[in-house]
């Protein structure tokens, strides 16, 4: 059984790397709305 603290990292984990993935997409939405502007 997971501790506390286990939950809690993983959680973190989760997070930053839902933060990152949100970042490189917000960038490729970014440049594709720039292209399809001009």
């Amino acid at each position: 059984m997971a501790t506390q603290s286990d939950m809690f990292l993983a959680l973190t984990d989760g997070l930053t790397a839902l933060l990152f993935f949100a970042r490189i997409q917000d960038r490729g939405i970014q440049r594709l709305s720039g292209e399809l502007s001009v």
